[in-house]
């Protein structure tokens, strides 16, 4: 089992390091998606958020990068992961 010091280390190096699944990621994602979909915003952690047309649900929302929120499932996956 994880604890949360192992997962803060994990996704800060993917914040600095960044990762090859920013690429399979739209560049801009709004918090509803984001929750929806399993994203995890850690305590402490600051973004920059601006309104913009969110790649996942098409509305136009207040977004920011996926990786803000620990790169969550995208919808495809996420729908797979309850079949």
């Amino acid at each position: 089992m994880t604890n949360d010091r192992e997962l803060m280390l994990a996704f800060a190096g993917e914040i600095l390091l960044g990762t090859d699944d920013d690429d399979n990621y739209p560049d801009w994602i709004c918090d509803d998606c984001a929750r929806s979909h399993g994203g995890r915003w850690p305590e402490g952690h600051v973004a920059t958020f601006h309104e913009d047309t969110c790649g996942w649900c098409g509305e136009s929302k207040d977004v920011t990068q996926p990786r803000d929120w620990g790169y969550p499932r995208a919808p495809e996956e996420a729908a797979h992961a309850a079949d």
